[in-house]
């Protein structure tokens, strides 16, 4: 079973700022919440036989609390989306090519010195193409937008509709390796899975919508378990309540 997690927060969600490849460790409250998920993980027997992690420092704590004793293998397919000229910038004072961007994913490109999504979803595709037959769990930590492009690659039918989807930080999403012996096509919930045929979400918490990328992009992907109702089946649910 592959184990997707997104890094707990550090200063820059907090900020509210677009993060990208900039290196910044998990704060106090990212911490906590990266060991709130090993903690879940643990009550469920779920251990881990490989670890995989972007290059980036909040990643790589997050791997390190989830899979204590294991020293993660660092892959730059898994790291943040390039924002180029744009990282650092102010999420509430958007210029206008990053506001046009985020409004249509799916039918506006990056601005000019942004890695194009098709880019994100690339890499995605070449990693997990690597490690779909290694046996036993897999714990892959990375980043909000490489995280879609993952999830866009284990689901081409979504059309993209991962993109404009919120996921918290330390939310965690599962799918079924099978070892690449099932690589056709599964219908889970509406959607195709290649060679994934099923995937659902854990909620660790806490999350306060801190995000890589602007919250009135990426709404609450569920705030209960009613909201995953024919989607995907909640595994845990937040335990901290959840800033509007």
């Amino acid at each position: 079973m592959l184990y997707i997690v997104r890094h707990g927060q550090t200063a820059q969600n907090l900020a509210q700022v677009l993060q990208g490849r900039s290196d910044y460790p998990l704060n106090e409250a990212g911490l906590r919440q990266a060991h709130e998920a090993a903690r879940l993980l643990r009550s469920e027997g779920i251990f881990f036989d490989h670890v995989f992690s972007s290059p980036l420092i909040r990643a790589v704590q997050t791997a390190e609390i989830l899979a204590p004793g294991r020293s993660p293998t660092l892959d730059n397919r898994l790291i943040e989306m390039d924002y180029g000229p744009y990282e650092g910038t102010d999420l509430n004072h958007l210029p206008q090519e990053i506001l046009t961007f985020f409004s249509d994913f799916v039918h506006n490109p990056a601005p000019e010195g942004m890695e194009q999504l098709s880019s994100v979803v690339q890499r995605a595709g070449s990693f997990l193409d690597e490690v779909r037959n290694l046996p036993g769990n897999i714990l892959i930590s990375t980043h909000a937008i490489a995280m879609k492009g993952i999830l866009e690659y284990c689901t081409p039918e979504s059309k993209g509709s991962y993109w404009s989807k919120y996921i918290g930080n330390c939310e965690v999403y599962t799918a079924e390796n099978r070892g690449g012996q099932n690589r056709h096509s599964d219908a889970v919930h509406g959607c195709r899975l290649s060679f994934f045929p099923q995937h659902k979400c854990i909620k660790p918490g806490p999350s306060d919508r801190s995000s890589d990328v602007p919250g009135f992009s990426f709404p609450l992907f569920a705030q209960s378990e009613e909201d995953f109702s024919g989607l995907f089946p909640v595994i845990f649910t937040d335990f901290v309540q959840i800033r509007q």
